[in-house]
């Protein structure tokens, strides 16, 4: 259990340039989400918030 969870940390941060930059993507995403939520109903930042999170979790569960 222990060994895995050391695995686990090194995918992470061997990982860690590209959760960064997903990270700077997410904000970006959030920011325009923002924009248009102003235009539009409030809905669709915690629709983007929920995939990119999804996305960020299937990356670093990928080894």
């Amino acid at each position: 259990l222990k060994l895995v969870n050391s695995v686990r940390l090194i995918v992470v941060a061997t990982n860690q340039w590209m959760l960064m930059m997903l990270l700077t993507a997410i904000l970006m995403i959030r920011k325009l989400s923002k924009k248009m939520a102003d235009k539009e109903n409030k809905q669709q930042p915690s629709q983007v918030w929920k995939m990119s999170m999804c996305s960020l979790y299937s990356n670093t569960q990928h080894s």
